[in-house]
């Protein structure tokens, strides 16, 4: 069937579901970002056309909203638009998929919607890249976004802690698997937070959850806006103990699709619960 084909829920076609999946998975998503998913053929301006005639249609069918901030503001035009899911459209989706009904928060602010909007665009990069790399094997197995990516665990001196990260990855190569927890980092948080965040992870892998789930622990991949900031964080790594060193890597967001493909360098990844 064709993207254009009904599913036969309230006249929805395959390609409107799809955005609604999307935005469903990732919360927010810019109107660049989706054109960039759900539109792969055509010219730059017929991309633009098609795209545009399908977040309009359910942007007035009350499916999708916009945020009344643009990014980039009114210069950035309809790419802009940040796009969620409305509590019609989350209701359309549970029809189609019996996924839970939500309620729709009241609008984000500013820091929150770029840090959304940057793990939406990892999502894009890997996609692109897996999409356009036809003769080769590189593919994206899943991508888990909050809070289907977070991790509940026992912990050490009892009762239950949870690590939250902001994305799982897995890619392959089709010789090897890659997996990854995502933190996207925007250089908004002290380095006392990145400190405990790493210990966090650290916990989690000590206790071998993980590792009896997938029969391996994810690097933990921070990815950071800029080198300056890559170093900082590098410069937490090096102070915690040398045996979980490995469990972590930094890189800047220009550069983190090649690393979760496995297209740099990187250290194998630490696969016991215990040091």
């Amino acid at each position: 069937m064709s993207a254009r084909s009904r599913t036969g829920v309230g006249g929805l076609s395959e390609r409107d579901v799809e955005l609604l999946r999307l935005l469903s998975v990732l919360r927010l998503l810019n109107g660049g970002q989706l054109q960039r998913l759900l539109v792969s053929d055509g010219s730059p301006a017929t991309r633009a056309r098609r795209a545009r005639s399908v977040l309009q249609r359910l942007y007035i069918r009350g499916l999708v909203g916009r945020l009344d901030r643009r990014v980039g503001g009114i210069r950035a035009g309809s790419d802009g638009f940040v796009y969620r899911l409305t509590s019609r459209g989350f209701t359309a989706l549970a029809q189609i998929d019996g996924s839970p009904r939500r309620r729709v928060a009241s609008e984000p602010g500013e820091r929150f919607v770029a840090h959304v909007l940057a793990v939406s665009e990892l999502y894009v990069g890997l996609v692109e890249t897996t999409r356009d790399a036809n003769e080769t094997s590189l593919r994206l197995v899943s991508f888990d976004a909050e809070p289907a990516c977070w991790r509940r665990y026992p912990a050490a001196h009892g009762g239950t802690s949870t690590i939250r990260p902001d994305a799982f990855v897995q890619t392959g190569d089709g010789e090897r698997g890659y997996v990854h927890f995502i933190e996207c980092d925007m250089a908004t948080e002290s380095l006392t937070t990145i400190r405990a965040k790493c210990r966090s992870y650290v916990s989690y892998w000590r206790s071998g959850s993980e590792q009896r789930r997938i029969g391996t622990f994810p690097r933990v991949l921070w990815v950071v806006p800029n080198t300056a900031r890559a170093e900082r964080i590098a410069g937490v790594i090096r102070h915690l103990p040398v045996e979980v060193r490995p469990l972590f890597a930094v890189t800047t967001a220009e550069n983190s699709i090649g690393l979760l493909l496995g297209q740099s360098n990187e250290a194998p990844t630490l696969k016991g619960g215990e040091s």
